[in-house]
């Protein structure tokens, strides 16, 4: 968990001072950095901080600063595990026009959390596949038979295609595409 609180961190507050071009006002700075305090205090209270990150962000004269309570509320949302909300939330993010700095890093956070629970899908395809082959496929492209709602997408939010090898047992000789 202190691995993420340090990642938001690092992906919003860092290239926020190198961003000259917007002026944030104090006023919104101090509303951040209160909402940044609530957020490390209430380390599970993900309700809570969700509101107050929903209320952040709909003060529009906050922006770009919005950004980074979008980052939280969706990081919040998933922890309570609400994903659906979670999605709708990254992907507004995911679709920031990267030109400048801490919108470049929202877009990221976006496509990076959206590929994390991708790959989840991916997972979850290849075990429905599995239960029904008693093996995993040689490529991903077997996926693409699986009923829609199965059915991952097959590359990152990144655009990239996923990385997919077999690897067979080291010890145990005559079992193909069991791992």
């Amino acid at each position: 968990m202190k691995k993420h609180i340090i990642n938001l961190l690092l992906l919003f507050f860092i290239p926020l001072s190198s961003y000259a071009q917007t002026v944030v006002s104090p006023e919104a700075e101090k509303a951040l950095w209160d909402l940044w305090q609530a957020h490390i205090a209430a380390s599970n209270n993900h309700e809570e901080i969700y509101s107050k990150c929903a209320e952040f962000s709909a003060k529009t004269h906050y922006y770009p600063l919005t950004m980074v309570a979008d980052g939280i509320a969706a990081w919040r949302l998933l922890k309570a595990g609400q994903q659906t909300n979670a999605v709708k939330i990254l992907s507004k993010m995911e679709n920031i026009s990267p030109s400048f700095p801490l919108a470049s890093a929202a877009a990221t956070m976006g496509k990076t959390w959206l590929t994390r629970i991708d790959r989840e899908r991916v997972r979850t395809a290849l075990k429905f596949y599995y239960r029904k082959n008693v093996e995993f496929p040689v490529s991903l492209d077997a996926l693409q038979n699986l009923p829609a709602e199965i059915r991952p997408p097959f590359k990152d939010h990144f655009g990239k295609n996923w990385s997919y090898r077999i690897v067979n047992f080291k010890y145990v000789r005559g079992f193909k595409n069991q791992k």
